[in-house]
């Protein structure tokens, strides 16, 4: 590739900058498809990988773009699908991953946060593990990125012959379905394991629906232990909380079932919309606030009146959390000031690249203006949701 030894001069002169002498350079990866990268596709490909310690290595497998609303963006995620499996970035070796642009996120930190803090929570959540990495696209610096592990069914941690195990992306488990004789047919609740065309699990969470919607109170309370697994929701409707992220209620997550009695779980996902901003770039400083009671599982959980209801053990797990400093200011900001640290000498770069008055942003904040937001975020959403369950630091 004829911008190789640029790259590696680069990565070299970074290294030896007196100023960043103690920061190890991020991994790089160079995307070289002249033709472009498409979106329906897979296209096959060979990048070139260059580690922190500037060993190389090239990656064959097949890549393409990603994404929803933000597929209008300049800077798209891709999907990237290697041959092999691969510590990309010195995560878990997978041969999936996402290169994710955080291009409405200034920070670039709202996603990785998120999903540290869900996992940092309880040992039994899953989220996926995520770190930092730059691109280079055809001869151009193309900026700074997060390399993401994929929700599938090794993440889970589904046993391959596990019949009993699902993962759905999104499903409409939440929502009513007044009109239950209409029949829906196709991967309405977009199962991703196991494939739909092999096995159609759809009937589990439509059975699911229905419970939640059209049980009786006392069924309700008899079998909700049945369906899902309570730890691990509530430990969901705290991350909703603490987050604000309003969006990710009644989508933004997958929900799992393994062979093990415990019932439904979530894993969180899309959490840009999160901590002082929205998911379209607009301030929150939790003027509005998330409200889980959208979904009819808290809603039903969060109305049983009586000794040791939901309600309590929410208010319980709260206080345990905010007590072992994981729920802290100081537990936050720990971890925004090590992300901070490693990405901070791409910045410049970054928005040369993406300037922040582009399109799209609601503002035109630098990273400085965006870290201080972050920051800020944390103390108070602490004291509102202190004062909401009672707890005294």
């Amino acid at each position: 590739m004829n911008h190789f030894y640029f790259i590696i001069l680069t990565l070299l002169l970074f290294s030896c900058t007196s100023k960043y002498q103690k920061v190890k350079p991020l991994p790089h990866i160079v995307i070289d498809m002249p033709q472009g990268v498409g979106w329906e596709e897979k296209d096959s490909c060979s990048i070139l990988y260059i580690s922190s310690n500037f060993d190389t290595l090239h990656l064959k497998g097949g890549i393409k773009c990603r994404g929803g609303l933000s597929s209008a963006y300049g800077k798209h995620n891709y999907s990237l699908e290697l041959n092999d499996k691969f510590e990309l970035c010195g995560l878990p070796k997978e041969d999936d991953w996402i290169l994710h642009a955080n291009y409405i996120d200034k920070t670039f930190m709202r996603h990785k946060l998120s999903y540290d803090l869900f996992r940092q929570m309880s040992v039994n959540n899953i989220a996926p593990q995520s770190t930092f990495l730059t691109v280079s696209y055809n001869g151009e610096f193309h900026g700074l990125y997060t390399a993401i592990q994929r929700v599938n069914r090794s993440l889970i941690g589904a046993k391959k012959g596990d019949t009993c195990a699902f993962l759905f992306k999104e499903p409409e488990v939440f929502y009513n379905h007044q009109n239950d004789s209409i029949v829906r047919t196709g991967n309405y609740n977009f199962q991703k394991y196991p494939k739909f065309h092999k096995a159609n699990k759809n009937v589990l969470l439509d059975e699911l629906n229905h419970f939640l919607f059209h049980s009786s109170a006392e069924v309700f309370i008899q079998n909700i232990d049945k369906y899902f697994d309570l730890n691990n929701l509530m430990d969901w409707h705290l991350l909703l909380l603490v987050t604000n992220n309003s969006d990710g209620i009644m989508k933004n997550f997958y929900c799992y079932g393994l062979n093990d009695g415990l019932g439904v779980r979530i894993v969180p996902w899309d959490y840009d919309h999160s901590f002082g901003r929205d998911g379209n770039g607009d301030r929150n400083d939790l003027d509005r606030n998330a409200d889980p009671e959208r979904a009819i599982v808290i809603k039903r959980l969060m109305s049983i009146g009586g000794d040791n209801t939901y309600v309590h053990q929410l208010e319980k797990r709260y206080k345990a959390l905010r007590s072992s400093g994981v729920f802290s200011s100081e537990n936050l900001t720990k971890k925004v000031k090590v992300m901070e640290k490693q990405i901070r000498p791409y910045i410049q770069s970054n928005f040369e690249r993406w300037p922040v008055d582009g399109a799209y942003y609601i503002d035109s904040n630098d990273f400085e203006m965006e870290l201080a937001i972050l920051l800020d975020y944390f103390p108070k959403c602490f004291k509102m949701l202190d004062e909401r369950f009672g707890y005294q630091p």
